[in-house]
């Protein structure tokens, strides 16, 4: 029979918001919710463990800045420590076009690419799945995540992705592109993390 159990808290950081956390035998859900917005930082294992190897992020409403995310993310995830182990493998908090604030960066770093615009050339609009997670993996597009994994204890080393397509044509231009780059988008971009010491 699995255990469930709330506990709500008084949000310090924003007025007339709350937390909830929802325990579950395989599952830790920390909620920030603000009249009809919320925040969801969730942990995860296997019933086999009893480390919890999954974090996941999401949001009810249009995100607009990454950075800001990554202090919700540090909140909640403080309210985890010390109610579960955590020994974090892999971290999903969405997909890049969520997170318009870095995608003038994560374009350019494709355009900038020496072996995506190679594989272009030759290939036109096709994926290329090593190139796309190297090109993601080896520039620091998602510097607030690296950073806040990093006080948390973890460093990235490497990623994996599903559901694949390219940025569309009307983002392109809305970032200041001309419209005409093929630049591949994962829908499900997981990040890979390893146990550094802890800093924070």
């Amino acid at each position: 029979m699995k255990l469930i159990y709330f506990i709500f808290l008084t949000f310090a950081l924003t007025v007339n918001a709350s937390i909830s956390i929802e325990r579950t035998d395989n599952e830790l859900t920390i909620k920030m919710s603000e009249a009809d917005n919320y925040s969801i930082l969730s942990f995860r294992k296997s019933s086999e463990d009893s480390l919890f190897h999954y974090m996941k992020y999401s949001k009810s409403k249009k995100i607009e800045n990454l950075t800001e995310e990554c202090s919700i993310m540090d909140d909640l995830w403080s309210e985890a420590d010390g109610k579960i182990s955590i020994q974090l493998t892999t971290v999903d908090i969405g997909y890049p076009l969520q997170y318009p604030d870095i995608m003038p960066d994560y374009i350019q770093a494709f355009i900038d690419s020496e072996d995506w615009m190679t594989h272009v050339s030759l290939n036109g609009k096709q994926l290329n799945y090593e190139i796309m997670h190297k090109v993601i993996y080896e520039n620091d597009v998602f510097s607030a995540l690296t950073d806040l994994l990093y006080l948390h204890g973890y460093y990235i080393s490497g990623v994996s992705t599903e559901k694949h397509g390219f940025v569309p044509k009307g983002d392109l231009i809305k970032y200041g592109f001309k419209g005409d780059e093929n630049i591949p988008v994962p829908f499900m971009l997981y990040w890979k993390v390893e146990r550094v010491r802890k800093v924070k």
